[in-house]
């Protein structure tokens, strides 16, 4: 398994240019998918399982916090830029789902 630290790696490794908007939803969707699987391996599933959407509610708080800090009082965030804080939002956008549809337990492919 590919180690992507952060989003912009897992765009990096696609090595793909858009030539449309659908087409670069695609390549966006690709490197969520990366970054969520690499996430997963990285932190396993108990971080989500104990406290399941609670949990997720406080790391996208967190996630929205850091924003915010940055937009309203100019903070400045760092090598997480806010394309790194925006995708793991929607990162954990899919994990929310993926708990909801009872998807999240399934087991990572080798």
């Amino acid at each position: 398994m590919n180690d992507y630290p952060n989003f912009i790696d897992a765009l990096k490794s696609i090595r793909k240019k858009p030539d449309s908007f659908d087409s670069a939803v695609k390549i966006v969707a690709e490197a969520l998918t990366k970054l969520v699987i690499s996430k997963h391996y990285k932190y396993g599933k108990k971080n989500i399982q104990d406290l399941g959407q609670l949990g997720i509610f406080c790391r996208t708080y967190d996630k929205t916090a850091r924003l915010r800090e940055h937009f309203i009082c100019g903070a400045k965030l760092g090598a997480e830029g806010t394309l790194d804080s925006f995708a793991d939002l929607a990162g954990y956008g899919i994990v929310d789902i993926l708990y909801e549809m009872g998807w999240y337990n399934l087991e990572l492919e080798k």
